[in-house]
């Protein structure tokens, strides 16, 4: 991690050096570089020193360990020690240069005189002239102002030992300690019902209306709307009378105590209703033993 923060450093700092030599006004040494030039220093001596103590840890380990595997591993950690002081080395090396980089480009670009540039007005100076050609003349001038404005495009030309290659090498290890993915920290949550128990008794109690020659959808709809109306807390009761009608459309209810059926029946009835649409199932309550007077049909969808 002190490698990857160094290494950001360097990557700051060179971009902002390289944007002082395009346009020296484009940074701002105060805000942009001097105190990232003083956050980095500070980050290199605390580094140095922690990891120059690791290293002589390290080497004491080697030198007083009587196992064969611990000289190999301390030996592995102290090369990867070695690249961070390099680089944590480099990194200084660059912070002593850059004040004297910022002030040796804000002298070359002061007497640097400002690019003088021509601009082609697009609208008076090509278009309006060209719409008073004609075709055969306009054409040849479109021509050469669209070879003249667009560079140069290579082709796309896939070399077969670059394409194998990329084909073959394994996808990166991405490291989950970079801090780039938050992993999010999931509570517990209260599972909550969407209907209350009070309005599963409503709908039961309107179901158990029905009898053996039947009662539509629509006048279900009409008495829980009526409920509605007359008590708060029953906003969604017509939605949940139109699920359990629909669900004894597929599955019919089966009383194995009175021996009866709750079923929800299809016809050429359609449903009229302002928030529902399809067929009006009839919801017929009766002997188990008596077959259906109309036939389920697929199409009785709500």
């Amino acid at each position: 991690m002190a490698l990857r923060r160094t290494v950001q450093y360097a990557e700051y700092i060179r971009t902002r050096l390289e944007g002082m030599r395009r346009d020296v006004r484009s940074v701002n040494w105060v805000r942009d570089v001097q105190r990232t030039q003083t956050e980095a220093l500070e980050h290199i001596e605390d580094r140095i020193n922690a990891e120059s103590t690791i290293k002589d840890n390290l080497v004491r380990m080697m030198d007083n360990s009587t196992e064969d595997a611990t000289p190999a591993q301390a030996a592995e950690l102290i090369a990867i020690l070695d690249e961070c002081l390099r680089r944590h080395a480099a990194l200084q090396a660059n912070l002593q240069e850059v004040g004297e980089r910022f002030r040796a480009e804000q002298e070359r670009q002061t007497f640097v005189p400002s690019p003088s540039r021509s601009y082609v007005d697009l609208e008076h100076q090509l278009l309006e002239p060209l719409l008073e050609l004609p075709i055969r003349l306009a054409l040849p001038l479109l021509e050469g102002f669209t070879t003249a404005a667009v560079p140069p495009r290579r082709p796309a030309i896939v070399y077969l030992p670059d394409l194998i290659t990329g084909l073959m090498t394994l996808p990166a290890e991405q490291d989950g300690e970079d801090g780039l993915i938050v992993e999010p920290e999931f509570g517990d949550a209260e599972d909550v019902s969407a209907f209350s128990d009070e309005q599963y008794a409503a709908v039961e109690s309107l179901l158990a209306s029905a009898d053996a020659d039947g009662v539509r959808l629509s006048e279900l709809l009409k008495a829980a709307r009526r409920l509605i109306a007359a008590k708060a807390g029953r906003e969604e009761l017509d939605h949940l009378l139109a699920l359990h009608v629909l669900g004894l459309f597929g599955a019919p209810r089966y009383d194995p105590e009175h021996h009866t059926m709750l079923a929800a029946l299809a016809d050429d009835s359609e449903l009229d209703d302002e928030v529902f649409a399809g067929n009006d199932l009839l919801v017929v309550h009766g002997p188990a033993s008596t077959p259906p007077p109309i036939k389920n049909r697929p199409n009785g969808a709500v």
